[in-house]
């Protein structure tokens, strides 16, 4: 732990504003080692791969094949043969920010890893920024967010390039019940605001899958600033609590609305001497979310709000 706090400022808490000030929630009363990292600021024109910190990871592999263990169950059995995004690949996240093969296994990538990176994307202000964006899925399909009343979808690529439209139609499952809608004309952008049902419900076990997801991202982070650090028993607890072996309980902070003009993919966490990861903030596509692998109350900020479970 001194050698990771010589290589970084110590802080108090941190700091409750991002790199572009919109405030986000604070990790008030922490004390460690506060880390961030950004990728694509510039997305989707941005493709410089962030991998993790070392020169050729296939001699790195060679090198650590004796003691190879997983990022999160810390087993050496099974394959490692699989990428694991750091973000999820459906919000965009294709070559940005990904540890190579031979850090998790496929077991934990394909099994609770990509549960997590599924409930993220499903949280609907994020599904919402996909959609405006056009950012497809891992299977080239365009973004749709669906209602109870309807759908909304990209439009073709040809008719947002003609300046006619806003880029998404809405689409009515019933014309004499349409989807609530209205737009506002500004100088650089258009905002739109809609009413209607759907997304998953946010119910307590769902709040527990997000903080968990966003403390997963947090694990791969500090993975790629501490490598090996990362796999000693320090960090047992944000592991089993990632991977749903412990039992967590707490609060996390979500954003109601994504921000239309902020398209990074962003982490900041808080190294802990007891958790390993204290405390973690997420900004995907403009929606922020910060959670703690412990029980410690996240203090109330403007645009979020705190889910319990």
């Amino acid at each position: 732990m001194q050698n990771i706090a010589a290589r970084h400022r110590t802080v108090a808490a941190v700091p409750s504003v991002d790199g572009r000030g919109a405030a986000q929630p604070a990790l008030e009363g922490r004390r460690g080692v506060m880390l961030r990292r950004a990728f694509g600021d510039d997305y989707p024109r941005a493709r410089e791969p962030h991998l993790a910190r070392f020169s050729d990871p296939r001699t790195y592999r060679c090198q650590m094949a004796n003691e190879r263990r997983c990022l999160f169950c810390l087993g050496s059995e099974g394959k490692f043969a699989g990428r694991e995004h750091i973000f999820p690949e459906t919000v965009g996240n294709t070559d940005l920010a990904m540890l190579p093969p031979g850090i998790v296994c496929d077991r934990c990538n394909n099994g609770p890893l990509s549960r997590l990176d599924r409930a993220l994307c499903d949280y609907l202000p994020i599904a919402m920024r996909r959609a405006t964006l056009g950012v497809p899925n891992k299977m080239g399909a365009p973004a749709t967010v669906r209602f109870a009343e309807g759908r909304i979808e990209p439009l073709p690529a040809e008719a947002v390039a003609s300046g006619d439209s806003h880029g998404v139609r809405l689409v009515d499952q019933n014309p004499r019940r349409p989807i609530a809608h209205s737009f506002e004309q500004h100088d650089d952008h258009v905002a739109f605001k809609i009413s209607g049902q759907g997304g998953r419900r946010l119910t307590a076990k769902y709040f527990a899958e997000l903080s968990r997801a966003v403390l997963k991202i947090a694990v791969e982070c500090a993975y790629l600033d501490h490598r090996d650090e990362v796999t000693t028993s320090r960090f047992d607890h944000v592991r089993g609590v990632v991977l749903g072996q412990r039992d967590h309980h707490g609060e996390i902070a979500l954003a109601l609305n994504g921000d239309g003009k902020d398209v990074r993919m962003q982490c900041s966490y808080m190294l802990d001497d007891a958790t390993g990861i204290g405390g973690a903030g997420v900004n995907i596509l403009g929606v922020g979310m910060v959670a703690h692998a412990d029980d410690q109350p996240i203090a109330p900020t403007p645009g979020f709000f705190i889910g319990r479970f």
